[in-house]
């Protein structure tokens, strides 16, 4: 009997130690001054080529690269640009997804009240419930107690209505945990989502205090846009108060970061809200801004908004943006997005659950009122009753056995998971914007990375490859 040869070269697991290629994952653009910008998803690195290297490295991402990487080539190795010859890319996508799992990560979006004083015009919250239950307190402080030793990185954020309403749950919550995270040296981050207007700098150093620092704050333009949108419950304007609030914030030196989202629409004056910004804030890196269209997201007042939708909605949100960046504002969600898991959303990942007033359990703040998000409770004494039908809705969608998001660039960013919202009610994918205009957000990451070069490098590694 013949002897069996195999056949090394067509096995898809064989690794070449000395032959690399350009990886799948990578997206090339170039920024407004010229410069080559290479990025790759599975690392979430992006760098800038200079002027003398560009033929040399285009050169070898289109022919591959024999030998121990020196030079250039060195640099899109440590990247993730080239990777071994045989790497079997698919596979490392699919373990990558699977660190979703990992048991030593917990998620509370918690609502402390689930009123508002805002009735914003296209607010899609009924108010159905206020001030989060004596029982569903305790029951949130011995779930985290019961969790605290087995993990290794706990994220509290903090949502309503308007969370700030009840400040004193928040602390409450926040202190019952604090020696614990001390004790067993638990990497802890919390946020809150906030209006603006109850965040004087006295209740935002006691939060920041309780390593609570990052504040999501909306501005939907300026003054007379904002308050046509934003209105008082009963009536009135907001504006000023949130304003003067920030200005305050501004001439303190409390620890803080501050996101300012603009929710715009076809009217809203973006340039000269911009320019305010820039004269308000710049120069002050504590202070980061994003833009973001109206949508009809299933309020009461949804047939009577003027909304931008798709590409029209995505080009006004990039150019205004690439404008902010100009004005030495830096844009605060871009890099999150592109990096590896960064654009799934909270509602797919396993450990991640919202907490509502009355101790429901949902997966998603924007489906509050639907059934299939309703997916069990929590107890007093921080026992979780869980469907898990419903559960696995959000966590086990379509994405597995979507070929195109199986093969797509932006799998390891993505993994089709953007919105599983999206998929659980139209069945359609639902890739994020970001992946739709990758080559213009990598053009306002490098002009980001040139105005701030220090900040833009967390948590991407940017800058040039030499």
């Amino acid at each position: 009997m013949p002897e069996r040869k195999l056949n090394i070269r067509n096995n898809p697991y064989d690794v070449r130690d000395n032959e690399w290629v350009a990886s799948r994952f990578n997206v090339i653009s170039r920024g407004e001054d010229g410069t080559l910008i290479i990025y790759n998803s599975f690392t979430g690195a992006m760098g800038g080529i200079p002027n003398e290297k560009e033929k040399e490295a285009l050169y070898i991402l289109r022919k591959g690269y024999v030998g121990e990487p020196k030079g250039i080539a060195k640099d899109l190795v440590l990247g993730g640009m080239l990777v071994k010859k045989g790497t079997n890319e698919f596979r490392r996508a699919e373990l990558l997804k699977r660190g979703l799992y990992r048991s030593d990560y917990l998620h509370l979006i918690i609502m402390p009240t689930e009123e508002c004083n805002f009735r914003c015009t296209y607010c899609y919250e009924t108010f159905p419930r206020g001030r989060m239950e004596a029982e569903v307190i305790e029951g949130v402080k011995n779930l985290i107690s019961s969790r605290i030793q087995g993990i290794r990185n706990l994220a509290i954020s903090w949502f309503g209505g308007e969370p700030l309403m009840e400040p004193d749950i928040i602390k409450e919550i926040t202190d019952s945990f604090l020696p614990s995270i001390k004790k067993y040296n638990i990497n802890y981050k919390s946020s809150v989502t906030t209006n603006g207007y109850y965040l004087t700098p006295e209740l935002c150093k006691e939060l920041v205090d309780r390593g609570i620092r990052t504040f999501n704050i909306t501005l939907d333009g300026l003054e007379k846009d904002h308050d046509l949108a934003r209105i008082l419950k009963g009536g009135g304007k907001s504006f000023n108060t949130i304003i003067n609030n920030l200005r305050e914030l501004k001439n303190t030196d409390i620890n803080f970061k501050i996101n300012i989202r603009n929710n715009f629409h076809p009217k809203t004056d973006i340039d000269n809200f911009i320019k305010f910004l820039q004269k308000e804030f710049s120069g002050d890196l504590r202070f980061n801004v994003y833009f973001r269209p109206v949508g009809q997201w299933g309020g009461e007042n949804d047939e009577n908004l003027e909304v931008c939708k798709g590409k029209e909605a995505n080009k006004i949100m990039l150019e205004a943006d690439m404008k902010a960046v100009k004005q030495g504002l830096p844009i605060v969600t871009l890099n999150e997005f592109l990096q590896p898991l960064g654009s799934i959303c909270y509602a797919a990942k396993p450990n991640s659950l919202v907490i509502g007033a009355d101790g429901t359990l949902y997966k998603c703040t924007v489906a509050l009122e639907s059934d299939f998000n309703k997916i069990g409770k929590i107890n007093k004494n921080g026992d979780l009753d869980i469907d898990y039908d419903k559960y696995a809705l959000w966590i086990l969608n379509e994405a597995e056995e979507d070929d195109v998001c199986q093969k797509c660039f932006f799998r390891p960013s993505c993994h089709g998971s953007a919105c599983p919202l999206v998929r659980i009610e139209s069945g359609t994918r639902p890739c994020p914007k970001e992946k739709e205009s990758i080559k213009e957000v990598l053009k306002i990451l490098w002009e980001q990375h040139k105005k701030f070069p220090g900040k833009a490098a967390e948590p991407m590694t940017v800058g040039n490859m030499d």
